[in-house]
C-alpha cells in the first residue's frame, strides 16, 4: 500500500510504499501522516522527506483508528489500541515528533474513528462509531461529549447514530456529522466549542469554513453564516 502526490497535470511528484495497511490518514498545507495497522505513524513533509516520529509503544494491540495534525504542525493527535485504547499526542520537537502525553479514554466503539484538532491547537475531538469524545491536549484531560436529549423518538434514532468529525470552525469550534441509524438516512451537522455543545442543523449534510464565516450544506441548498 502507498501514497502519492500529484500536481495539477497528472504528474505524479513522488510516492511512497508502506509495510502494511494504513488505517488513518490526515494533513495539512505542509506535512501528510498515515496511521498504520501496527500503530506506526509515518509523517511526510511535502516534498516527500519523511520525519521521524520517536517513542511510540508497540506493546498489545496498537491500530491506529484515526489521528489528527494541528494547522500549525505542532502536534499529532492519535486514537490507537483496544485494551486499552489510549489518545497519544506527539510534538514537533525541532526534526522529529516526539510522544509527550498518553490519555486512556473510556470503552469506546472499536471501529474506524475521526478526529480533528481545533484551530487554535488547544483541544481535539475524537469520534469512534457512536462516542464522542473531547480531549485537551495541553492539561491531558478527556471526557465524552454529552450531546442535549431529545424526545423518545428522536432519542431512539440518536443512539442508533454514528457521529464523524467533519471540520473546524473558527478558533475554538469543531463540527460533527451524525447520521442516523434508522432507515430514514437523515443527518443533522453539530457544532460544538470548546467541547460543550452549541447548535445543530436537522437536515444538514455538511459544512465549509473560512476563517469565522462558514456555510452548512443541505441536499436542497446552502445555509449561510
Amino acid at each position: 500500500m502507498g501514497i502519492a502526490k500529484i500536481d495539477d497535470q497528472g504528474a505524479i511528484q513522488w510516492q511512497r510504499e508502506f509495510p502494511m495497511q494504513i488505517t488513518a490518514i490526515d494533513a495539512n498545507s505542509r506535512y501528510f501522516v498515515a496511521g498504520l495497522l501496527d500503530g506506526s505513524i509515518y509523517i511526510f513533509d511535502k516534498d516527500g522527506n519523511r520525519i521521524v516520529c520517536a517513542s511510540q509503544s508497540f506493546s498489545g494491540i496498537r491500530t491506529i483508528y484515526a489521528l489528527a495534525i494541528s494547522d500549525d504542525g505542532e502536534y499529532i493527535v492519535a486514537l490507537k489500541g483496544i485494551s486499552p485504547q489510549n489518545l497519544e499526542t506527539f510534538k514537533k520537537e525541532k526534526t522529529m515528533y516526539t510522544l509527550v502525553k498518553t490519555r486512556k479514554v473510556a470503552h469506546v466503539s472499536v471501529s474506524q474513528g475521526s478526529i480533528c484538532i481545533s484551530k487554535n491547537g488547544e483541544y481535539a475531538i475524537a469520534s469512534n462509531d457512536s462516542d464522542i469524545i473531547y480531549y485537551n491536549i495541553k492539561n491531558n484531560i478527556s471526557r465524552n461529549v454529552v450531546l442535549p436529549q431529545q424526545n423518545q423518538a428522536g432519542q431512539d434514532a440518536v443512539d442508533r447514530a454514528r457521529y464523524f468529525v467533519i471540520g473546524t470552525v473558527g478558533e475554538n469550534g469543531v463540527a460533527l456529522l451524525r447520521v442516523s441509524g434508522s432507515n430514514s438516512g437523515t443527518s443533522d451537522v453539530i457544532l460544538l466549542r470548546n467541547g460543550l455543545f452549541e447548535r445543530e442543523w436537522p437536515g444538514a449534510t455538511g459544512i465549509a469554513s473560512s476563517g469565522d464565516s462558514f456555510a452548512v450544506l443541505f441536499q436542497d441548498g446552502i445555509e449561510l453564516q
